[in-house]
Parts: C-alpha cells; structure tokens; sequence
C-alpha cells in the first residue's frame, strides 16, 4: 500500500501557518484604526488574500475572522473597516450581509461604476440569451461578465455616488 499524502495539519498549525503570512506592520488606511495587517500569500486581481486548506482556497480575511471570532453566520461575510482588501488584522473585520457591505461602500463614497445609465440601458437592451452573450457585452462595455451578469438580471446596479 502506497502513501497517501502528507498528515493533516492540526488546526494550531494552521493557524501558526496562516499568521506567518501576515505583515503585522502594514500602513495605516484609516488613522483611527491603526495599522493593517495585510496578508503576504497569494492574492486575487481585487486584492484579496487566499489562503489553502484541508484542498480548498478561503479567503484570507474571513479566515482570519473565523479563527479570531468565530464562524460567520449564513448570510454573512467578512467586511473591512480600513477598505483594504489585503488587510486581516482582526479589529479591522466586521460581520455583515452584502447589503450591509454596499451600504458601509456607498456612505464611504467607494461605489464606483464604469456603465453610465445610459449603457446599463443600452445593455439590457442589447442582451439576447444564446445570441448576445455577457462575455461579448463584457468586452464591449469594458467590464467584467459578472458585472454584466448582475446588469442583465437586475439583480444589481452600483449606481453612481451623489
């Protein structure tokens, strides 16, 4: 019988393994908080950290939310205080719904959109399923599928600020 691959980690070495990839001296974003504590390991286009266990990638901030104050409820993600997507410091972490998120974003003034209305309109009308797909509309208007996926279904529309 062959091996079967490395021994699991124990959930202290774990998390020993996810600290030490955390810069504990991070600048400081929002002066009232002090610093970040931005994550080292890899991260995605936005920012965000990830981090890989048990063969699956979490993202770093709610994973150090989870260990530091518990699981989060359904419904609920890990939202930044300091708008710093690397960030992990703990004290910088809020449990909140996506609604929630936008609300903290929008009175922030952090709500940015590429689609004026005019081309939301504009692409809803031009949206036609199996004939004009997202991925085209995404090239053409410049943005992502997902934020022409969220067009189309009208599930969501980042709105200008002011």
């Amino acid at each position: 019988m062959g091996k079967r691959g490395p021994k699991p980690a124990t959930k202290e070495e774990l998390i020993v393994r996810f600290w030490s990839k955390v810069n504990k001296n991070g600048p400081i974003m929002k002066p009232g908080l002090g610093p970040c504590w931005p994550w080292t390991g890899s991260s995605n286009p936005k920012g965000y950290g990830g981090f890989r266990y048990g063969g699956c990638l979490v993202m770093a901030h709610r994973f150090a939310f989870t260990i530091t104050k518990g699981p989060l409820r359904k419904g609920k993600r890990a939202c930044h205080k300091c708008d710093y997507p690397p960030c992990v410091r703990p004290g910088h972490l809020f449990s909140g719904t996506q609604a929630e998120n936008l609300k903290d974003c929008r009175k922030k003034g952090r709500i940015f959109t590429k689609l004026s209305d005019a081309q939301v309109r504009r692409i809803r009308t031009l949206y036609v399923p199996r004939k004009v797909s997202v991925r085209n509309l995404a090239a053409r208007f410049n943005v992502t599928s997902s934020q022409i996926w969220h067009v189309v279904t009208g599930r969501q529309r980042m709105v200008p600020v002011g």
